[in-house]
């Protein structure tokens, strides 16, 4: 397994235990949402 799949694999978790959104993530992280989303695609 890659690095980068272990990497998806554990913030998917994490968010979905804490019931974050890629909205609210983003916020929090002072992003745009689709930078976040292109981290569960291009990595």
């Amino acid at each position: 397994m890659k690095s980068n799949d272990i990497f998806v694999e554990t913030l998917t978790e994490l968010m979905e235990d804490n019931k974050i959104t890629v909205g609210k993530l983003s916020n929090a992280l002072n992003c745009d949402k689709a930078a976040i989303r292109r981290w569960f695609y291009k990595l």
